[in-house]
Protein backbone atom coordinates (compact mmCIF):
# COMPACT_ATOMS: atom_id res chain seq x y z
CA UNK A 1 0.00 0.00 0.00
CA UNK A 2 1.35 3.35 -0.61
CA UNK A 3 2.01 5.86 0.91
CA UNK A 4 -0.27 9.91 0.88
CA UNK A 5 3.07 11.60 0.20
CA UNK A 6 4.21 9.90 -2.61
CA UNK A 7 5.66 12.06 -5.60
CA UNK A 8 5.36 11.68 -9.42
CA UNK A 9 7.79 8.95 -10.89
CA UNK A 10 10.58 10.00 -13.40
CA UNK A 11 8.22 8.72 -16.07
CA UNK A 12 5.12 10.45 -15.23
CA UNK A 13 7.45 13.52 -14.50
CA UNK A 14 8.49 13.44 -18.34
CA UNK A 15 5.29 12.60 -19.53
CA UNK A 16 3.86 15.65 -18.03
CA UNK A 17 6.63 17.43 -19.50
CA UNK A 18 6.32 16.21 -22.88
CA UNK A 19 2.48 17.11 -22.82
CA UNK A 20 3.06 20.51 -21.63
CA UNK A 21 5.60 20.90 -24.37
CA UNK A 22 3.34 19.59 -27.32
CA UNK A 23 0.96 22.16 -26.17
CA UNK A 24 3.39 25.06 -25.90
CA UNK A 25 4.26 23.89 -29.69
CA UNK A 26 1.09 23.93 -30.35
CA UNK A 27 0.11 27.30 -29.12
CA UNK A 28 3.28 28.65 -30.70
CA UNK A 29 2.20 27.31 -34.24
CA UNK A 30 -1.47 28.96 -33.95
CA UNK A 31 0.03 31.95 -32.50
CA UNK A 32 2.71 32.40 -36.07
CA UNK A 33 -0.25 31.43 -38.06
CA UNK A 34 -2.28 34.17 -36.88
CA UNK A 35 0.55 36.54 -37.09
CA UNK A 36 1.38 35.30 -40.76
CA UNK A 37 -2.58 35.94 -41.65
CA UNK A 38 -2.09 39.13 -40.17
CA UNK A 39 1.15 40.38 -42.06
CA UNK A 40 -0.49 38.92 -45.58
CA UNK A 41 -4.01 41.06 -44.98
CA UNK A 42 -2.26 43.78 -43.84
CA UNK A 43 -0.08 43.74 -47.08
CA UNK A 44 -2.78 43.42 -49.15
CA UNK A 45 -4.59 46.51 -47.55
CA UNK A 46 -1.80 47.99 -47.95
CA UNK A 47 -1.02 47.53 -51.48
CA UNK A 48 -5.19 48.79 -52.12
CA UNK A 49 -4.58 52.05 -50.33
CA UNK A 50 -1.59 52.51 -52.42
CA UNK A 51 -3.56 52.23 -55.68
CA UNK A 52 -6.66 54.37 -54.51
CA UNK A 53 -3.98 57.12 -53.46
CA UNK A 54 -3.15 57.91 -57.07
CA UNK A 55 -6.15 58.18 -57.92
CA UNK A 56 -7.02 59.98 -55.36
CA UNK A 57 -3.76 62.20 -56.78
CA UNK A 58 -5.91 62.57 -60.25
CA UNK A 59 -9.22 63.61 -58.49
CA UNK A 60 -7.50 66.54 -56.88
CA UNK A 61 -5.45 67.33 -59.86
CA UNK A 62 -2.15 67.33 -57.58
CA UNK A 63 1.00 65.67 -58.11
CA UNK A 64 3.51 66.36 -55.07
CA UNK A 65 6.27 67.69 -56.51
CA UNK A 66 5.34 69.53 -60.00
CA UNK A 67 5.59 73.06 -58.33
CA UNK A 68 9.15 72.60 -58.61
CA UNK A 69 9.04 72.41 -62.58
CA UNK A 70 7.92 74.53 -65.64
CA UNK A 71 6.06 72.82 -68.28
CA UNK A 72 6.43 74.14 -71.81
CA UNK A 73 6.74 72.24 -75.21
CA UNK A 74 9.47 70.22 -76.72
CA UNK A 75 11.70 71.31 -79.52
CA UNK A 76 9.57 69.98 -81.88
CA UNK A 77 6.48 71.75 -80.32
CA UNK A 78 4.42 68.58 -79.75
CA UNK A 79 4.82 67.54 -76.19
CA UNK A 80 4.78 68.58 -72.97
CA UNK A 81 7.58 69.04 -71.22
CA UNK A 82 9.15 69.85 -67.44
CA UNK A 83 12.19 71.64 -66.92
CA UNK A 84 14.02 73.61 -64.29
CA UNK A 85 14.28 76.57 -62.31
CA UNK A 86 10.67 76.95 -61.91
CA UNK A 87 9.52 80.47 -63.37
CA UNK A 88 5.56 80.14 -63.17
CA UNK A 89 4.84 78.92 -66.99
CA UNK A 90 3.53 75.61 -65.38
CA UNK A 91 -0.10 77.22 -67.02
CA UNK A 92 0.78 75.92 -70.08
CA UNK A 93 0.02 72.26 -69.33
CA UNK A 94 -2.50 70.29 -67.50
CA UNK A 95 -1.75 67.38 -65.30
CA UNK A 96 -4.27 64.94 -67.01
CA UNK A 97 -3.43 61.31 -64.53
CA UNK A 98 -1.53 58.49 -63.64
CA UNK A 99 -0.66 55.53 -65.64
CA UNK A 100 0.20 52.69 -63.40
CA UNK A 101 2.34 49.42 -64.34
CA UNK A 102 2.04 46.40 -63.03
CA UNK A 103 3.93 43.38 -64.83
CA UNK A 104 3.21 39.64 -64.15
CA UNK A 105 5.78 38.25 -61.69
CA UNK A 106 6.27 41.89 -60.06
CA UNK A 107 6.34 42.93 -56.82
CA UNK A 108 6.26 46.68 -57.75
CA UNK A 109 3.97 49.01 -59.01
CA UNK A 110 5.44 52.16 -61.00
CA UNK A 111 3.20 55.14 -61.12
CA UNK A 112 4.12 57.27 -63.83
CA UNK A 113 2.37 61.30 -63.94
CA UNK A 114 1.06 62.07 -67.09
CA UNK A 115 0.71 65.88 -68.80
CA UNK A 116 -0.64 67.35 -71.64
CA UNK A 117 -1.16 70.75 -73.42
CA UNK A 118 -3.49 73.20 -71.96
CA UNK A 119 -4.97 74.46 -75.70
CA UNK A 120 -4.46 72.98 -78.86
CA UNK A 121 -4.96 73.89 -82.67
CA UNK A 122 -7.45 72.78 -84.77
CA UNK A 123 -7.38 71.44 -88.71
CA UNK A 124 -8.71 75.25 -88.87
CA UNK A 125 -6.10 76.65 -86.97
CA UNK A 126 -8.24 77.31 -84.14
CA UNK A 127 -7.18 77.39 -80.50
CA UNK A 128 -9.38 74.90 -78.72
CA UNK A 129 -9.26 73.21 -75.08
CA UNK A 130 -8.73 69.43 -75.48
CA UNK A 131 -11.79 67.66 -74.97
CA UNK A 132 -10.02 64.13 -74.33
CA UNK A 133 -6.96 63.48 -73.29
CA UNK A 134 -5.26 62.58 -77.11
CA UNK A 135 -6.21 66.00 -77.99
CA UNK A 136 -3.94 67.24 -75.14
CA UNK A 137 -0.99 65.56 -77.28
CA UNK A 138 -0.25 63.57 -73.48
CA UNK A 139 3.16 62.65 -72.65
CA UNK A 140 4.76 61.16 -69.33
CA UNK A 141 6.90 63.59 -67.02
CA UNK A 142 9.89 63.87 -68.99
CA UNK A 143 12.70 66.38 -68.96
CA UNK A 144 14.39 67.76 -72.49
CA UNK A 145 16.86 65.08 -72.39
CA UNK A 146 13.24 62.84 -72.03
CA UNK A 147 14.17 61.41 -69.03
CA UNK A 148 11.37 60.17 -66.33
CA UNK A 149 10.43 62.48 -63.80
CA UNK A 150 8.64 62.08 -60.67
CA UNK A 151 8.35 58.60 -61.17
CA UNK A 152 6.95 56.57 -58.15
CA UNK A 153 7.70 53.18 -56.98
CA UNK A 154 5.60 51.29 -54.72
CA UNK A 155 7.06 47.46 -52.99
CA UNK A 156 4.80 45.06 -51.99
CA UNK A 157 5.26 43.75 -48.90
CA UNK A 158 4.94 40.28 -47.26
CA UNK A 159 6.46 38.98 -50.24
CA UNK A 160 3.21 39.77 -52.88
CA UNK A 161 3.52 39.67 -56.04
CA UNK A 162 1.45 39.92 -59.20
CA UNK A 163 -0.22 37.04 -60.30
CA UNK A 164 -2.75 37.99 -63.24
CA UNK A 165 -4.52 41.30 -64.08
CA UNK A 166 -7.28 41.09 -66.56
CA UNK A 167 -10.57 42.89 -66.91
CA UNK A 168 -14.09 41.20 -67.36
CA UNK A 169 -13.85 41.64 -71.23
CA UNK A 170 -10.32 40.77 -71.92
CA UNK A 171 -8.52 37.80 -70.03
CA UNK A 172 -5.05 39.00 -71.32
CA UNK A 173 -3.01 40.46 -69.25
CA UNK A 174 -4.01 44.06 -68.58
CA UNK A 175 -1.06 45.38 -66.99
CA UNK A 176 -1.28 49.09 -67.80
CA UNK A 177 -3.69 51.46 -66.07
CA UNK A 178 -4.47 54.99 -67.26
CA UNK A 179 -6.48 57.41 -64.70
CA UNK A 180 -7.33 61.05 -66.51
CA UNK A 181 -9.23 63.64 -65.64
CA UNK A 182 -12.21 63.72 -67.48
CA UNK A 183 -11.80 67.01 -69.63
CA UNK A 184 -15.47 67.08 -70.90
CA UNK A 185 -17.68 70.18 -69.83
CA UNK A 186 -20.34 68.29 -68.84
CA UNK A 187 -17.92 66.87 -65.83
CA UNK A 188 -20.38 67.88 -62.90
CA UNK A 189 -18.39 66.90 -60.23
CA UNK A 190 -15.18 67.98 -61.18
CA UNK A 191 -13.44 64.29 -60.07
CA UNK A 192 -15.19 62.28 -63.01
CA UNK A 193 -12.08 60.18 -64.01
CA UNK A 194 -11.24 58.01 -67.48
CA UNK A 195 -10.02 55.09 -66.18
CA UNK A 196 -8.31 52.25 -68.69
CA UNK A 197 -6.97 48.96 -68.56
CA UNK A 198 -4.33 48.60 -71.27
CA UNK A 199 -3.04 45.29 -72.55
CA UNK A 200 1.13 45.67 -73.40
CA UNK A 201 3.70 43.08 -74.53
CA UNK A 202 5.81 44.35 -71.22
CA UNK A 203 4.78 47.64 -68.72
CA UNK A 204 8.40 48.80 -69.19
CA UNK A 205 9.10 52.64 -69.95
CA UNK A 206 9.08 52.31 -73.85
CA UNK A 207 5.89 50.76 -74.12
CA UNK A 208 4.37 52.93 -71.01
CA UNK A 209 5.68 55.79 -73.19
CA UNK A 210 3.61 54.40 -76.44
CA UNK A 211 0.69 54.19 -75.24
CA UNK A 212 0.45 57.14 -73.51
CA UNK A 213 1.28 59.31 -76.36
CA UNK A 214 -0.73 57.07 -78.99
CA UNK A 215 -3.65 55.38 -77.83
CA UNK A 216 -4.89 53.70 -80.55
CA UNK A 217 -1.37 51.78 -81.18
CA UNK A 218 -2.40 49.77 -77.35
CA UNK A 219 -5.44 47.26 -76.45
CA UNK A 220 -7.44 49.48 -74.18
CA UNK A 221 -10.62 48.21 -72.22
CA UNK A 222 -12.41 50.94 -70.28
CA UNK A 223 -13.19 50.38 -66.71
CA UNK A 224 -16.11 52.48 -66.45
CA UNK A 225 -19.22 50.37 -64.94
CA UNK A 226 -16.61 47.43 -65.15
CA UNK A 227 -13.91 46.20 -63.28
CA UNK A 228 -9.67 45.59 -63.46
CA UNK A 229 -8.67 42.94 -61.38
CA UNK A 230 -5.65 42.58 -59.74
CA UNK A 231 -4.22 39.01 -58.79
CA UNK A 232 -1.52 39.09 -56.21
CA UNK A 233 -0.03 36.06 -53.90
CA UNK A 234 2.88 35.53 -51.39
CA UNK A 235 3.26 32.08 -52.46
CA UNK A 236 1.15 30.93 -49.56
CA UNK A 237 -1.52 32.50 -50.17
CA UNK A 238 -3.67 34.24 -52.76
CA UNK A 239 -5.90 37.57 -52.80
CA UNK A 240 -7.77 39.72 -55.25
CA UNK A 241 -8.26 43.24 -55.68
CA UNK A 242 -10.57 45.17 -57.87
CA UNK A 243 -10.09 48.56 -59.44
CA UNK A 244 -13.68 49.72 -61.14
CA UNK A 245 -14.67 52.75 -62.73
CA UNK A 246 -17.90 54.58 -62.33
CA UNK A 247 -19.60 57.44 -63.80
CA UNK A 248 -18.23 60.28 -60.79
CA UNK A 249 -14.96 58.21 -59.79
CA UNK A 250 -12.84 55.01 -59.44
CA UNK A 251 -12.98 52.40 -56.53
CA UNK A 252 -10.44 50.08 -55.67
CA UNK A 253 -11.70 47.19 -52.83
CA UNK A 254 -10.33 44.01 -51.42
CA UNK A 255 -12.32 41.06 -53.26
CA UNK A 256 -10.97 38.39 -51.94
CA UNK A 257 -8.42 37.56 -49.19
CA UNK A 258 -8.19 33.54 -50.25
CA UNK A 259 -8.71 33.24 -54.10
CA UNK A 260 -8.92 34.80 -57.59
CA UNK A 261 -11.91 34.72 -60.01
Amino acid sequence: MHGAGRGFTIVETLLALAISGVIFAAGITVLNGRRLDTEYQQAVYDLQSQLQSYIDQVSSKVIPGYQQYDCTANTAGTRPQLTTPYTGQTSNCLYLGQAIALGVNSDTITAYPVFGFRTFQDAGGQTMFPSTPDEASPEPAVNSAGTALLVKTYAMSDGLKVVSTSTAADSHENDLLTFYSSLQSGNISGNEILANAIRTTSPGWSQVKTCIEDSSSCTLNSLINSSWKLCVSNGARTAQINVRGTPTGVITTVASLTSCS
